[in-house]
């Protein structure tokens, strides 16, 4: 029996389109325990562009 996919909350629109192009790129999601684990892997993957403005963006919002 497979179980459920980890869910995690992405903090903006941006990260989130990158990441459901990683899973239906790569045909699975990302294991990762939080969000900040997921946009460095898709920084890395080359799915989003500049994390760092994008992690200022985030903070801005709080």
């Amino acid at each position: 029996m497979k179980g459920k996919p980890f869910l995690v909350r992405l903090p903006n629109t941006e990260i989130r389109e990158a990441y459901q192009r990683y899973c239906s790129d790569h045909l699975r999601s990302l294991d990762a325990q939080s969000s900040v684990l997921i946009m460095r892997e898709l920084k890395i993957q080359g799915y989003l562009n500049d994390l760092s403005s994008i992690n200022q963006k985030t903070l801005q919002k709080r």
